[in-house]
């Protein structure tokens, strides 16, 4: 027979589709768990009593959506229900479980317009054009889309010439319905809002068609310490902002930088200063240090500081220190895992340059027409060995690591790693290509940590999803910095505990590799900007 674990930490509400709260499962819960990634979507399962009166809420997902919450402390995860399993056998009670997904998913159904203030069938624009510091291009780019849909711009034009019938019905289903929940049935999504001129992320130029605003959040930001949360707000919460005057329940999106890179401005003048020190830190190395950072202030692997200049790193407040033999203390387990590298020898290519193809096909076939006319044949078409030795001169660029080479020793059984490309190598981006490839197959480290949430450290209010943690180790001698990735907890009849996830090598990106995506993404803006043909 199941059961039930209820656990008064953990709060559990199920919810109507309009975000009115149904009822709690309480003693019926017999195990949840779950895991709130950075930057992607959070998921959930929650096993409860096949006997729970809310059985038939959650089978309802299959024609409405079924809201649920987890409240922890002051957090509280927002979930709905994607799939609902209810099981039975011969030998054991039945019992229901509910496959949750985080309302972050809301991002992963908002599509980015070219213009979205337009109707669908005229984009002047081929992309939207994002460029300015990274939370404010985020927030621009949400709250577009959310504004698009919630205020219903366009939406009778875009369906009546996409030949949809079904568009008078809804528009006359909300005049008559005004002031009531059809007004709610657009999504309310709020986006609090950075002061452009006060946002000190990184710079960033993105140009964006038709993809959603889940998709290029995960791509833009997997390198920088930017989180994008989507929480829920309910009556009787705080507003997100004191202008906000929210009413009913709604998405609320907060962007915030957590890099904790802190400039001499505190102005978008010290987001264009950290690009510049990030384009001069891995180009010319320890070179400048001596001036820049004469006192050799410490700063996470992959992050460039220039004191002089007033560009500092803030360690973070939260420190974790490993349990030794006989400690007691609020965390449980440390596990740190270390990487080894993966390759010293890096090829990039595939292809020769083209203008080299070209002459080799143009030689043949000018030394074909040649012995043809010498030799008095006719009838041999001159293209014959058009193709012959293609890709054959130029079409392979090889870059050693040997300063890695030396520390991985001879034996090491990582050794070459080739890197397929479509267009020919020997230029900038292949330049940028080895800059990346050495950076992401070099050894890096991640901390798993297991903790008891509440008495030294709480979650959502010291330890937050995205926020820098330090992981102190081995006897209080080493220490790792990185961002917490993900959180997981699991509650059960055995166990209450919280893990989160420091680091994952991925997050990471070398400096290089940021600048250039930012100088590409500027010169696309500008293509856009000024309309210039786009090719098919």
């Amino acid at each position: 027979m199941s059961v039930g674990v209820f656990d008064p930490e953990w709060i559990i509400t199920v919810y109507d589709a309009f975000w009115n709260p149904i009822g709690e499962p309480g003693q019926d819960v017999i195990e949840h768990s779950g895991i709130d990634p950075r930057n992607d979507l959070p998921s959930a399962t929650l096993k409860i009593k096949g006997t729970s009166p809310l059985i038939p809420v959650f089978q309802n997902c299959r024609s409405t959506m079924v809201g649920v919450t987890f409240q922890t402390g002051s957090e509280r995860f927002a979930f709905y229900v994607d799939t609902f399993d209810w099981e039975s056998d011969q030998t054991s009670a039945p019992t229901g479980t509910a496959h949750l997904l985080g309302i972050w998913d809301v991002l992963n159904y908002l599509v980015v317009w070219a213009d979205w203030f337009l109707p669908i069938q005229t984009q002047v624009f081929s992309y939207a054009v994002y460029i300015w510091a990274l939370c404010t291009v985020i927030e621009n780019m949400i709250a577009e889309q959310a504004w698009r849909m919630q205020i219903a711009l366009y939406l009778v034009i875009n369906n009546a010439f996409s030949l949809n019938p079904g568009i008078l019905r809804w528009f006359n289903e909300i005049i008559r319905h005004k002031n009531t929940q059809y007004e709610m049935l657009r999504t309310p999504v709020y986006v609090v809002r950075t002061n452009p001129f006060l946002d000190t992320s990184p710079l960033y130029a993105r140009t964006v068609r038709f993809e959603t605003c889940g998709a290029v959040i995960k791509d833009i930001t997997r390198a920088y310490g930017v989180d994008v949360r989507v929480d829920l707000w309910l009556p009787g919460d705080p507003q997100p902002e004191p202008w906000s005057n929210l009413t009913i329940p709604t998405y609320v999106v907060t962007v915030k930088d957590r890099s904790q890179i802190v400039g001499p401005t505190k102005t978008v003048l010290d987001s264009v200063l950290r690009t510049v020190i990030d384009v001069e830190g891995p180009l010319l190395g320890d070179v400048l240090s001596p001036l820049l950072n004469p006192q050799g202030l410490y700063a996470p692997e992959g992050v460039y500081i220039a004191p002089r200049l007033g560009l500092y790193f803030e360690k973070p407040w939260v420190v974790v220190v490993a349990p030794e033999p006989g400690m007691k203390g609020s965390v449980q387990t440390v596990k740190i895992s270390d990487h080894t590298p993966k390759g010293w020898q890096h090829i990039i290519g595939g292809r020769s340059p083209k203008w080299l193809n070209d002459l080799i096909n143009s030689s043949l076939s000018w030394l074909i027409d040649a012995i043809t006319i010498v030799l008095g044949f006719f009838g041999i078409p001159s293209d014959l060995l058009s193709g012959f030795l293609n890709n054959a001169f130029l079409a392979f660029q090889l870059v050693t690591s040997f300063q890695r080479r030396d520390k991985v020793g001879p034996y090491h059984p990582a050794i070459e790693v080739f890197h397929a490309s479509a267009t020919s190598p020997y230029n900038i981006e292949t330049l940028f290509a080895f800059v990346n490839a050495l950076w992401d197959s070099r050894g890096w480290s991640s901390a798993q940590v297991t903790f008891r949430n509440g008495e030294i450290y709480t979650y959502g209010e010291d330890i937050l999803r995205g926020s820098l943690v330090s992981v102190v180790y081995a006897n209080r001698k080493k220490m790792l910095t990185d961002y917490v990735e993900n959180v997981t907890w699991r509650v059960d009849a055995h166990s209450r505990d919280l893990f989160i996830q420091v680091g994952d090598g991925k997050a990471k990106e070398s400096p290089l590799a940021k600048s250039q995506r930012l100088i590409t993404g500027a010169f696309e803006a500008i293509n856009v900007l000024t309309l210039s043909p786009q090719s098919e």
